[in-house]
């Protein structure tokens, strides 16, 4: 759950503008020694340049001190194994430079490409299960190892990053700024998604949908006694105690597919939690006997209608995040294609672990998944 809050926290502080006084990171030799400061940094391609200025200048209207640097500028004037590395020497030096606390990354894969308009990073950690290597962003902001020197996820000189096993690399982990990426792959998206940004700030405050959270939720593992995605959401709203807490549960019949969401969302809210099982396009729920009805798809999005009330978006399942997969992703299909729809999602970009420990004579969710006594994969 502690994932879940980090979640709300980074989604709000990335797009959100919140002043870095907001929260406290890792920094190590980060002494400014220009005369400009700046607390934010976006790194886009050239091409969405002129689509990016309207959110600068947003963002500096409200003393969030954003400059941009394209990926151009980038590969010019700095050396790496790959344009990966280059990207993140840059924001080590605009740490110490700037004093920059947030890196926002605009830019997916390319049209009918392969090739990234933002470089991405693998971590090649086999999980034991077939799937060895995983997209992570976290990369860009794991800026400085244990001591303070620039972490670059291979320790071990082998030019395999982010190596998981015995002899692989020995990672810091501890991020340096907070990091996001808006994965669009045209400008007509970059418009799209710069345009709800701006709207949000300037109006979602105040606002009584704003106050509204809708949580959805169903039986998670079976095998199990108990609705563990339904006493996720439970915990999950237990910290929103200014909110007004709609709850979709398999078990009380208030969820059956996407319509119940749908007119959740339609109504307004500041928060949707989802808590089942996931997918690149769906979210799947699961009742106690095992049995599964889809309770959102990407099919769904087209019958929103919530313009100008858009939700930052926690999917609490599988594989919603991969944005690697080009439009057959939930998060990113929704946001650079509809007016409607949410504003932010937070979800994993890969497989997902859950987990029940067991106490006493009944299964309990665990807050911490470092006292689990059994896991398992949320497929």
């Amino acid at each position: 759950m502690r994932k879940i809050m980090i979640f709300f926290i980074i989604g709000v502080l990335v797009l959100g503008g919140i002043g870095a006084s907001a929260f406290s990171v890792k920094k190590t030799n980060t002494q400014s020694t220009s005369v400009d400061e700046y607390d934010m940094v976006i790194i886009a391609p050239d091409t969405f340049s002129t689509s990016i200025q309207p959110l600068i200048t947003h963002k500096n209207s409200h003393d969030v001190k954003t400059f941009v640097k394209t990926t151009e500028a980038i590969y010019n004037e700095y050396t790496g194994r790959d344009d990966a590395e280059k990207v993140k020497y840059f924001i080590k030096e605009a740490i110490e430079q700037y004093g920059i606390t947030y890196v926002l990354l605009i830019g997916g894969m390319k049209l009918f490409s392969f090739d990234w308009f933002v470089p991405v990073r693998y971590s090649n950690l086999n999980d034991g299960s077939g799937h060895e290597i995983f997209l992570t962003d976290l990369y860009f902001a794991d800026i400085y190892n244990e001591t303070g020197e620039f972490e670059d996820w291979d320790s071990n000189g082998n030019g395999v990053f982010a190596e998981w096993g015995f002899n692989g690399d020995k990672l810091d982990l501890n991020p340096a700024v907070a990091i996001g990426r808006l994965p669009c792959r045209t400008t007509d998206e970059v418009k799209t998604v710069v345009e709800k940004i701006i709207t949000y700030e300037n109006t979602a405050y105040g606002k009584s949908w704003f106050n509204q959270m809708v949580v959805v939720g169903g039986d998670t593992f079976p095998d199990y006694a108990g609705y563990e995605g339904e006493a996720t959401c439970d915990v999950a709203s237990s910290y929103m105690n200014v909110f007004t807490v709609k709850k979709l549960y398999a078990s009380t019949g208030s969820l059956s597919g996407p319509d119940d969401v749908i007119d959740a969302v339609n109504q307004g809210c500041g928060f949707l939690l989802t808590r089942g099982r996931g997918g690149t396009d769906r979210v799947r729920m699961v009742m106690s006997e095992g049995d599964e009805f889809i309770a959102f798809t990407i099919d769904s999005i087209s019958q929103l209608n919530n313009k100008d009330m858009y939700p930052i978006v926690v999917l609490g399942e599988c594989i919603h995040g991969r944005f690697d997969v080009g439009i057959l992703n939930l998060c990113q299909y929704a946001c650079p294609h509809h007016q409607s729809n949410r504003l932010v999602a937070c979800s994993a970009n890969f497989v997902s672990l859950g987990g029940h420990a067991l106490r006493g004579k009944s299964s309990t969710l665990s807050i911490d998944p470092l006292q689990d006594a059994k896991s398992s994969r949320c497929d």
